[in-house]
């Protein structure tokens, strides 16, 4: 039972997330946090332009989306397929692929390509 009712109340955060995401932009408000690395150094961090590009996202608006954090918009397909795998049948039924996909050595390759993408998004700006 507590698991179900972890599960109702993390949807219910998302649901609330996407209901305020939708209709509030967070380009024209100041009610949304702003990034404190970029306050303090001047420069992107990884994670800038999120909360717009979801936005965007969540709007149709796919190429507004990408302006804003490309990185975002691009490992979309890998989060739902990473959620995917947590669905117990699929867990079962492709734990190979989940193993090479989500595995230890896929850590390092994720975090590399972040690293890639914070120095580049700041040297090509």
């Amino acid at each position: 039972m507590k698991r179900s009712r972890k599960f109702f109340f993390l949807g219910l955060i998302i649901f609330t997330l996407l209901i305020l995401y939708s209709s509030i932009d967070p380009a024209a408000s100041n009610w949304f946090p702003k990034c404190p690395f970029l306050s303090l150094t001047g420069y992107q961090c990884p994670g800038c332009g999120s909360q717009r590009a979801i936005y965007q996202l969540l709007r149709g608006e796919l190429f507004q989306a990408y302006q804003y954090n490309p990185l975002l918009v691009l490992s979309l397909p890998y989060i739902f397929l990473g959620l995917l795998f947590e669905i117990p049948s699929m867990k079962n039924k492709y734990q190979k692929a989940q193993k090479i996909l989500f595995g230890y050595k896929s850590i390092y390759i994720v975090l590399g390509i972040i690293i890639v993408f914070w120095i580049l998004r700041n040297v090509l700006a």
